[in-house]
């Protein structure tokens, strides 16, 4: 059968709001929180369990009894399963999102301090635990088909975070605070390989599409940027004070890391491309996590001093709204797709969980058809993608991922495999419209 392009809808967004569209109940001291199909999960670290949230109603649906101060999420939403770290209890719990219930726990040697999932190029939950009378860390390696322990490797320090390079290295970073270091470590085998210097208090990181890592030093107010390719120190960058969270976000040919400082007000933009410190925006006191939201092109900051969210237009770098939240907004997640966009803030000092919404108002038409008071939009005439010119564009995936750069005028797309695509748009800097694009057979 002939294969058929199918514009769905231009969606131009000529206004938007948001704000505190409710606060849930959860367990006492919720600190970490993940999405994972159907629902959204909070670690209550204060009372041993895990909320359930229903992400339509808002609402928790069920309480999970786990180990003892769950404080450390992971989810994979291709298996429904939710990995919890519980310090105090020094264990691993593995929930099924679709029965809400534990269906395996794993015994760790040492209080879990950071935890990592990947998929490729096999099924691995890792967890880091620190040593404090040996002053060394065990990273144990679970085997999730299998429901084992695969390895279990020992790093020479504190591990705070730990990230997966899916290079052809195939290396886990692992950040030291108190060795002012990132260490590498290969996988498969799981053996240590070496070291990189990083700063003083080393603990978030981030990894880009140009194959570098940044790890953010808290407690010397720096970033340390490292090449991949030859683990070797590229630059090191300036910041706010304390350093605390990092967020890489890609947009068109730039892309940018986002780094909190939870001693200052305001969150340092870098170029990923000039390996500089570009831009910072103001935020509320004790900025200490951002999330990105690709679909609508804006940045959202929880303030951990000043109880706010703060809503910023990533092109203009101009601050959209400040909302108020419940005291102690430590974690957040955001359920795809939902066009209310909402965002599930976990807020430690008061035990619940606040719920963010976003109002967009649309214009547009089914088809492609006219729109008034919309500005000229992308056309499809038999599989050629018509982009107005002067317009920058590009075609991603459902993903988010880069598919396609699109030049002013006609665009061949037919060779493209089925499935949904946006082209992302922006005029004058700013953006302008989101296009969805459905290819099917």
């Amino acid at each position: 059968m002939r294969r058929a392009v199918v514009l769905l809808a231009v969606l131009g967004v000529t206004a938007s709001g948001q704000w505190l569209e409710k606060s849930t109940r959860v367990g006492r001291l919720p600190t970490a929180i993940v999405s994972c199909y159907p629902w959204v999960y909070c670690a209550n670290s204060g009372d041993s369990t895990l909320s359930a949230i229903d992400r339509e109603k808002c609402e928790v649906y069920a309480t999970i009894v786990v180990g003892d101060e769950p404080s450390l999420l992971a989810a994979d939403p291709y298996q429904y399963e939710v990995y919890c770290a519980c310090r105090r209890g020094r264990s691993v719990c593995i929930v099924s999102s679709e029965s809400n219930t534990v269906v395996a726990t794993f015994p760790v040697e040492y209080a879990p301090s950071a935890i990592l999932q990947i998929r490729y190029p096999e099924r691995r939950l890792f967890v880091a635990g620190y040593n404090t009378s040996r002053c060394n860390s065990t990273v144990t390696v679970i085997d999730l088909e299998r429901r084992e322990v695969a390895a279990e490797l020992s790093v020479p320090g504190e591990v705070a975070s730990i990230l997966y390079s899916g290079s052809s290295a195939d290396r886990l970073y692992c950040s030291d605070p108190v060795g002012a270091c990132v260490w590498v470590v290969s996988v498969p085998g799981e053996s240590l390989v070496g070291s990189i210097p990083a700063g003083a208090g080393a603990s978030a990181m981030t990894l880009t599409e140009r194959g570098r890592l940044y790890c953010a030093n808290r407690w010397d107010g720096t970033v340390t940027v490292i090449d991949r390719t030859a683990d070797t120190v590229l630059a090191v960058l300036p910041v706010g004070k304390e350093p605390i969270s990092l967020l890489y976000a890609r947009e068109l040919s730039l892309g940018m890391v986002y780094c909190a400082n939870l001693g200052s007000d305001y969150v340092s933009v870098i170029d990923d491309y000039y390996v500089g410190v570009c831009d910072s925006l103001t935020t509320g006191a004790g900025p200490c996590f951002c999330h990105y939201d690709w679909m609508w092109y804006k940045l959202y900051v929880l303030n951990f001093r000043a109880w706010t969210v703060t809503v910023h237009d990533v092109w203009s770098g101009e601050l959209l709204v400040t909302l108020e939240v419940p005291a102690g907004p430590v974690a957040a997640a955001h359920v795809e797709w939902n066009w209310l966009n909402r965002l599930f803030v976990a807020c430690g000092e008061s035990d619940s969980v606040a719920v963010v919404a976003d109002s967009i108002q649309i214009v547009g038409a089914e088809d492609g058809g006219p729109s008034a008071g919309r500005p000229q939009s992308a056309t499809l005439v038999r599989g050629m993608l018509k982009i107005p010119g002067g317009r920058d564009a590009e075609l991603v995936d459902i993903n988010g991922r880069h598919v396609l750069f699109l030049q002013p005028g006609s665009n061949d797309i037919r060779h493209l495999a089925p499935g949904v695509y946006f082209v992302r748009s922006a005029e004058s800097g700013k953006r302008s419209a989101v296009q969805k694009v459905v290819i099917q057979r």
